[in-house]
């Protein structure tokens, strides 16, 4: 990402992902947003609030919102309000297909291992059709199968105006 969008707004809750850009990306003041921790759900919103906001500047930079799978099922519909809106936004999605940090909160809870639990609701089955789901609510969407795919992909959807959802496939 730091080759492709260096001056990037990003707004990250990728959670179980978000140790490769925090470890690879120094990021400039007021570049970067993510939570403390505790909670799924905020990083459309917040992404969108982040868009609002710099259409508002002089020279608005590109908004990046990094999610996870689990977190953009929180508010999906968050891509109709910004293409309701005509936001320029990249959303990248780290899909593992399943809720990996609750299967991690449970084990540092619970202790033991994966095969020890029965993780109710937390595999995505049948999967997720993350790109048909963000073309229903009006943004542009493609699946990144392949680590190589990401660099233009992520090109291509900030070189547009509008709504682009990125569903990466990343190992679990």
């Amino acid at each position: 990402m730091k080759r492709v969008a260096d001056s990037a707004y990003v707004v990250d809750e990728s959670v179980t992902s978000m140790f490769p850009i925090k470890t690879r990306w120094d990021s400039d003041p007021e570049q970067y947003v993510t939570n403390k921790g505790g909670g799924l759900g905020y990083g459309l919103p917040v992404s969108i609030g982040g868009a609002i906001a710099e259409r508002q500047r002089d020279n608005p930079r590109e908004v990046i919102g990094f999610v996870g799978d689990g977190s953009y099922l929180y508010y999906p519909n968050a891509i109709y309000s910004a293409a309701r809106y005509d936001l320029d936004l990249t959303v990248v999605i780290a899909d593992n297909r399943n809720y990996r940090i609750l299967k991690d909160d449970t084990l540092d809870l619970l202790g033991g291992d994966e095969e020890d639990h029965e993780f109710v609701g937390m595999d995505f089955d049948p999967q997720v059709d993350i790109v048909q789901n963000a073309e229903s609510h009006v943004g542009r969407a493609e699946l990144v199968e392949n680590p190589d795919g990401i660099e233009r992909a992520l090109e291509d959807a900030l070189a547009r105006d509008g709504v682009d959802v990125l569903d990466v496939l990343v190992h679990d």
